[in-house]
């Protein structure tokens, strides 16, 4: 069911959950997250079910979410091949801008204050990140699901397969 993933980060996800469970120990996390929508197309939670679900996020213990949307219209190339007559072209479609340089500048910024992250990600921009701090002698240990950049999981400590970890929720 597509809104299967959707659902369940609207009702019944919790940061404050999975931070336990990561850790063994009450943690502090921060959301990056993008005011115009979360998520992919799919899945995707907008509008007022985005509202709710940072309201509800925010109230979990520990948990602080931060909208990081860089203003303004954001376009980004996309190729596409139709499957019923093989025509290739670009497009562009608007995308979100700024979550990934700023949950890069707050782990710069607090460095000293932790000395292992979970990052919640499969995004191979965090590469060069991932490397960086290790060579400061942090522990990354990357979470999320199956179609995470294998470049990233490779640079991770640690990289946790989140639908299997929580396979009795989903």
């Amino acid at each position: 069911v597509p809104r299967e993933l959707r659902d369940y980060f609207l009702h019944w996800f919790d940061f404050h959950r999975l931070a336990l469970a990561l850790t063994d120990v009450y943690s502090p996390v921060w959301v990056f997250y993008s005011g115009r929508r979360f998520g992919p197309r799919q899945n995707r939670i907008e509008g007022k079910y985005l509202e709710d679900f940072i309201v509800r996020t925010n109230s979990s213990r520990g948990v602080t979410a931060y909208d990081v949307n860089i203003p303004g219209e954001q376009r980004e190339p996309a190729k596409y091949k139709c499957d019923q007559c093989g025509k290739e072209g670009v497009a562009q479609w608007a995308s979100e801008k700024g979550i990934d340089s700023s949950l890069t500048v707050h782990l710069f910024d607090t460095v000293e204050s932790w000395d292992t992250a979970f990052l919640l990600s499969g995004d191979a921009d965090f590469v060069p990140v991932v490397k960086s701090l290790r060579r400061r002698g942090k522990i990354i240990t990357g979470a999320g699901f199956q179609d995470a950049s294998s470049a990233l999981v490779r640079e991770c400590y640690d990289y946790i397969d989140l639908k299997a970890f929580f396979k009795d929720d989903m």
